[in-house]
């Protein structure tokens, strides 16, 4: 992989990007969350509504970080948040999950 320098960097401004390859390759995976209603949580392996979520009231950034809906979690809407039914699908889980139960990545194989 290739380096690129400072002085090499190229920028594009992109205006009313909602829509642009670079933007939904980022945002993507939450449109298909907000189809199938659900996101699950790669730190507590629990799936909760799309949407959902914590933040702290007394952040002062003017957009606060965005945290997973249940209390004892700390993980990312964003980044840890996956789509409930690509989990669900490959693992054989419900279509609709249970609020709160754990749901594991890489369920246990029985013999």
């Amino acid at each position: 992989m290739r380096r690129i320098k400072a002085d090499e960097a190229e920028y594009v401004t992109v205006v009313n990007g909602m829509n642009h390859p670079k933007y939904t390759e980022v945002c993507d995976a939450d449109r298909r969350a907000l189809e199938n209603g659900f996101k699950w949580c790669l730190h507590c392996k629990r799936a909760y509504p799309t949407g959902n979520f914590r933040y702290d009231k007394n952040e002062p950034d003017p957009i606060p970080q965005m945290f997973c809906p249940y209390d004892n979690c700390d993980g990312d809407y964003w980044m840890d948040g996956w789509v409930w039914l690509e989990i669900a699908n490959d693992n054989g889980y419900p279509s609709i999950p249970k609020l709160g139960k754990i749901y594991a990545l890489y369920p246990e194989v029985k013999e």
